[in-house]
């Protein structure tokens, strides 16, 4: 896991109000083999960094999307509600990375038909200082 994403994940089992619904249950990219249910996963989907001429600046910009699930549809909105609350407008250090603002992009109601769960995926534009 590179140093945003422990990050992120520190982030994430940080919030009481997440926590309280998943315990530890927060997965990079996808869920393990007959996961328990709610759960979190999360995953970057795109990355810019800013060149100048004199070489790249140290600011990455990038996209996560982080998914709830739950076979409960109630659950699943609480949980991603809990998630927006958490994460939204965040700026700080956590685990040694200077986070300069977590934003809301994005957001999706899914059910998984093959799993029978509901997902509701959202994006964060997440702006940090790479070292």
């Amino acid at each position: 896991m590179s140093i945003i994403e422990d990050a992120i994940y520190t982030k994430l089992t940080g919030l009481a109000a997440v926590s309280a619904i998943v315990v530890l249950r927060i997965y990079p990219l996808k869920m393990p083999d007959n996961p328990t249910f709610p759960c979190v996963t999360y995953q970057r989907i795109s990355s810019i960094r800013e060149q100048t001429l004199s070489g790249r600046v140290s600011y990455c910009d990038a996209l996560y999307q982080i998914d709830s699930w739950s076979e409960s549809y109630d659950t699943t909105a609480s949980l991603a509600a809990a998630i927006f609350a958490g994460l939204e407008g965040f700026r700080g250090i956590v685990s040694t990375v200077d986070i300069q603002g977590i934003l809301s992009q994005n957001e999706i109601d899914l059910y998984e038909d093959d799993v029978k769960v509901f997902r509701r995926s959202q994006t964060f534009r997440v702006i940090f200082l790479e070292t």
